[in-house]
């Protein structure tokens, strides 16, 4: 299976605590999340970034 790589603006992401979602700013490596407006995002996609900061 190839690698395809896609840019785009994450817009919210939001975090989950039992049934509830709330908004996040920031995610640290480990965390469940979920990113609005991301058509194409599927489960068990990875979201890398170029330079990790």
């Amino acid at each position: 299976m190839g690698t395809r790589a896609r840019w785009f603006r994450v817009r919210r992401l939001l975090g989950f605590q039992g049934m509830r979602r709330f908004e996040r700013e920031y995610t640290e490596a480990g965390d469940l999340v979920g990113v609005a407006d991301m058509e194409t995002l599927q489960v068990g996609h990875a979201l890398t970034v170029e330079e990790p900061t």
